[in-house]
C-alpha cells in the first residue's frame, strides 16, 4: 500500500485544524505520573475521557494518554505502531474503560508482548502495540 503524503501542522489546544496522519510510530516514555488532569481535561486528543483521576486532580499514570494521543492523530485510513509498558494491557480502573472503549472502535490491530531484556539496555518487559484504522468492520 502506498501511503499519502503527510503534511506536518503542530497541534495547539486552540486550533481546529491538528495533525492527522496515514502513518506513526512511536516510543514515548512509560508510567508518567502526576499529570495535572485539570489542564487536559477538555483535550480533544482524549476522546474517550482520561484514565484514572487521583484526589488531587492529577492522571496517576500517563499511559493512556499516549494511546489517547496516538489513536486521536490518525487519518481514517491511519496506522500506527508504539512501544508501551507491560502493565498498560492490565491496569485497571479508569486505564481499563479507555482500554474497553479504544478496542471498541475496531482500530485495534495486534497488540504483541515482549519478554523482559529484548531492548538492550532496558530490561523491563513491554508490549508492541498497532492500531489500524482500515481493519474496521
Amino acid at each position: 500500500m502506498r501511503c499519502e503524503p503527510i503534511t506536518p501542522r503542530l497541534y495547539s489546544p486552540n486550533s481546529s485544524h491538528p495533525l492527522y496522519t496515514s502513518e506513526g510510530m512511536a516510543n514515548p516514555p512509560f508510567n508518567v505520573d502526576l499529570v495535572d488532569a485539570e489542564r487536559i481535561k477538555g483535550d480533544p486528543r482524549l476522546p474517550f475521557g482520561l484514565p484514572g483521576v487521583n484526589k488531587a486532580k492529577k492522571v496517576s499514570n500517563g499511559n493512556y494518554l499516549w494511546i489517547s494521543y496516538f489513536w486521536s492523530y490518525l487519518n481514517d485510513k491511519g496506522r500506527a505502531g508504539f512501544v508501551m509498558s507491560s502493565q498498560a494491557s492490565s491496569a485497571g480502573h479508569g486505564e481499563k474503560e479507555v482500554r474497553r472503549k479504544i478496542v471498541e472502535t475496531g482500530d485495534v490491530d495486534v497488540m504483541i508482548s515482549i519478554r523482559s531484556n529484548f531492548f538492550y539496555p532496558r530490561t523491563v518487559p513491554c508490549e508492541l502495540w498497532h492500531f489500524d484504522r482500515r481493519c474496521r468492520g
